[in-house]
């Protein structure tokens, strides 16, 4: 089944689509084909370029394509196409940005974004495994979008992923309907990551930066990430903002997230220099917030492990008050249970977690927190938190 994509102009499926992810490799290739540095794989009129917008992109990214990549793909009439998701859940559908063979305005913006659904859930993104957040904001996007744009028929789809990226590509390769076949110019010509960049360099005089959401955990948890992420938030703290707030409401529902792999990007921050503007602007940014005392309950399903492996999770999310900052720390303190202060964040606790072979975890909490989360609760919760009452109840009475 394919979902609603709105606002595509109507013409005749392409040979071949690019995925355009406005990063080093991809643009290194579409000015190679260009500028004639790379063999183009078939006429400009018959391709497709295809970029998913997943919102909250630095600006430099905006800055960059609009001035150096859209202009040649506007001066040789490529049809370029401009997508994201249209909501939560996929049966929203596709928002077009626009389909035109005239592209200027880059749309960052996106229209539902990682953003919007990390900050509803209340969590940060995860490094590790399988980049579901790709897979969801740019996966689905560009797959819906190409069905429908190349009308059931045979074609190519080229994927800018460079010599060390193999894996990448084997896995990528496998991926889509038969009538896909996937190309990797870059990797076929033995480009590699610095090529790519020293070839930007070269051609439009200026580094190209990452293309990364602000909050990309990707981004921050090596050694060289940080040093490229931690002065683009000290250079515009307003960047960070967003990312700070995240893992601010994340950290306060579960103290075992944090951004950088579980580490706190607030704690790396306060460790650069000049990070300390960036937090004193994001301590003025929380007093505007408006704040909720949230009533968390967890269970770790399959305990047995042990808490390094704590298994399956399903949680109960709940918005007690709303109000501001002072409003809700005083709301908290009505709460009754177990008070406890961690890295600055005050917990009622009313269940802390034990672990024991014979039954699940549970816990059970009241914080305050910015207001970001939406009450959830998970499908499985009911279930699963009344049978390890139960078998507590039961281990107790032992």
């Amino acid at each position: 089944m394919i979902a609603r994509v709105r606002g595509l102009a109507s013409g005749p499926p392409p040979r071949g689509v690019v995925s355009l992810g406005l990063g080093v490799d991809s643009s290194a290739l579409v000015a190679a084909w260009a500028f004639g540095a790379l063999p183009l794989p078939w006429d400009w009129e018959d391709m497709a370029v295809l970029i998913a917008q997943t919102g909250d992109e630095w600006p430099i990214t905006k800055q960059l394509v609009e001035e150096h990549l859209f202009p040649l793909l506007a001066e040789r009439r490529v049809r370029t196409i401009q997508v994201a998701r249209a909501g939560p859940v996929q049966a929203d559908g596709v928002t077009v940005f626009s389909d035109t063979r005239a592209p200027t305005v880059c749309h960052i913006e996106g229209d539902y974004t990682l953003a919007d659904e990390l900050l509803a859930a209340g969590t940060v993104p995860q490094a590790g495994g399988a980049r579901r957040c790709s897979q969801k904001a740019k996966g689905f996007p560009l797959d819906q979008t190409i069905a429908r744009i190349t009308a059931g028929r045979p074609y190519e789809h080229v994927v800018g992923f460079e010599v060390e990226e193999q894996g990448r590509a084997d896995r990528d390769r496998g991926y889509g309907p038969a009538r896909r076949v996937a190309r990797y110019p870059l990797i076929e010509h033995g480009w590699t990551r610095q090529m790519c960049s020293n070839y930007l360099l070269a051609e439009f005089g200026t580094p190209w930066a990452k293309s990364c959401c602000t909050y990309c955990p990707y981004a921050l948890t090596s050694r060289a990430g940080r040093a490229r992420t931690l002065p683009r938030y000290v250079a515009d703290p307003a960047q960070a903002m967003l990312p700070l707030l995240m893992e601010c409401t994340a950290v306060a529902l579960n103290p075992r997230q944090g951004l950088i792999a579980g580490e706190r990007l607030h704690d790396a921050l306060a460790r650069h220099p000049g990070g300390e503007r960036v937090l004193d602007r994001f301590a003025a940014h929380l007093e505007a917030q408006t704040w909720a005392v949230y009533h968390v309950r967890r269970v770790w399903q399959r305990a047995s492990a042990g808490p390094e492996h704590p298994g399956s999770v399903t949680r109960d999310l709940q918005v007690v008050a709303r109000g501001s900052r002072g409003e809700m720390h005083a709301e908290l303190a009505r709460a009754n249970g177990a008070r406890a202060a961690e890295d600055g964040v005050e917990r009622v606790w009313a269940h802390q977690r034990t672990w024991n072979d014979s039954h699940p975890a549970r816990e059970e909490l009241w914080v305050a927190a910015p207001a970001t989360a939406s009450p959830k609760r998970g499908p499985a919760f009911a279930e699963a938190w009344a049978r390890a009452e139960m078998m507590e109840n039961q281990t107790s009475l032992i």
